[in-house]
């Protein structure tokens, strides 16, 4: 199994999709299925990382893709997008995909779309701290300011001043099992299904019930 990597301090400026894909100099890239702005695959650490480029996808099912990452597993630290994300089955503002993650100080500024969005990660299992979105964020499917799908793990001190729209939506996270501790909404929220300011859906495990704790809505 290959060491994790470790990236600091780096910028990327636009460039386009096809490049986005298979930019693996700074990570582990494991094929077109995932697309990030600074890596398509990753596993370790990620600190202090900038995108501003646009990233897209052809929507496949399988796709992940992120402003700085499309499929993750370790840290991602102090990280901003300000790239568009868009057309993906999974599209988040950091990460589209996070398994055993845990996401801090993380700020999205481009706008994010896809079949499931969410303004921080689309799915996720893992820890968000201290993350905000402000960016909208439109999907056919799940969205969330801060991510579409989460399931296990925290969502502490995060924000959301997006406008949130979708086939169900949250303001903080759509589909949750999640504990969510110091959160708060400040856009609008709208779907044709399901939605809240703080949560749209959950889907608890009867043995250990979700908490939802000081958390505000400020959106309509």
């Amino acid at each position: 199994m290959p060491s994790l990597v470790a990236i600091t301090n780096f910028s990327r400026t636009p460039f386009s999709a096809a490049s986005a894909a298979s930019y693996g100099v700074l990570g582990n890239t494991t094929g077109t299925a995932s697309a990030g702005g600074i890596a398509g695959s990753f596993e370790g650490i990620i600190n202090n990382c900038t995108n501003y480029a646009d990233v897209t996808s052809n929507n496949s099912y399988f796709d992940a893709i992120g402003g700085i990452i499309g499929r993750s597993t370790g840290t991602i630290n102090h990280c901003v997008n300000h790239g568009l994300i868009d057309g993906s089955y999974r599209s988040g503002g950091i990460v589209g995909e996070g398994s055993n993650i845990y996401i801090y100080d993380c700020k999205n500024i481009g706008k994010v779309s896809g079949e499931g969005a969410g303004g921080i990660v689309c799915d996720i299992e893992g820890v968000i701290n201290d993350c905000v979105n402000y960016a909208d964020i439109t999907s056919e499917g799940l969205c969330g300011g801060i991510a579409a799908h989460s399931s296990g793990g925290t969502i502490n001190h995060s924000r959301n001043y997006g406008s949130i729209s979708g086939n169900s939506a949250g303001g903080i996270v759509d589909m949750c099992t999640s504990d969510i501790y110091d959160c708060a909404n400040y856009g609008n929220v709208s779907a044709g299904c399901s939605f809240g300011g703080i949560v749209g859906d959950t889907f608890g495990n009867i043995m250990k019930p979700m908490e939802i704790v000081n958390c505000c809505n400020n959106g309509d």
